[in-house]
């Protein structure tokens, strides 16, 4: 099995599904005994178990994905709004009144919100990289001798993986808490 993996590893789906399949054959003794009395319908929720696991993992990989493609995105569009829309806003604050202060107290709010992403992007980062070191240090301490082996790959991916959409998530929530900070 293992020299059929190192052997036949393609990059398509069905493969890397397979792949999955074949390592957790390998992994839990109730699929390998699945394997060894020919019981189909075990080796199928072996399968459907890979094929779930292999769905997962690839969704948190696209909601991080998105989540850094799209909000620099997102940020250059409003601060080039909020640039642009400037000559308008001294514009309304020379008129004078009550309200062209709160408008032009509202405009530096938005002023910093922007420049708050990067500092709360890098602060959100480093909570994520403690709290994913302490995640895999505890999934690699579980093992008996403290080594990474077949056994305890699955535990180890699946931190990482959980480790990776907390951050996927945390990464949207930057938006928010830059304007928690910026408007109070």
């Amino acid at each position: 099995s293992m020299q059929y993996l190192l052997n036949d590893s393609r990059f398509d789906t069905m493969k890397s599904i397979e792949q999955t399949a074949m390592m957790d054959l390998l992994r839990r003794t109730d699929m390998i005994n699945y394997q060894r009395t020919n019981n189909s319908s075990g080796a199928q929720q072996a399968f459907t178990l890979a094929m779930a696991k292999s769905q997962y993992i690839s969704s948190q990989k696209t909601g991080s994905s998105m989540a850094s493609w799209n909000l620099p995105l997102v940020r250059s569009t409003a601060e080039a709004i909020l640039l642009g829309i400037f000559p308008l806003v001294i514009l309304g604050a020379l008129m004078g009144g009550a309200m062209a202060f709160k408008s032009l107290m509202f405009y530096m709010g938005g002023l910093l919100w922007l420049q708050l992403w990067g500092p709360v992007a890098s602060v959100v980062n480093l909570v994520m990289a403690v709290h994913s070191r302490r995640l895999m240090s505890a999934e690699a301490a579980m093992s008996a001798t403290g080594n990474v082996t077949a056994g305890t790959s699955y535990e180890i991916m699946q931190a990482a993986v959980d480790a990776q959409s907390a951050a996927g998530a945390a990464f949207w929530l930057i938006p928010v808490i830059a304007g928690a900070v910026a408007f109070g």
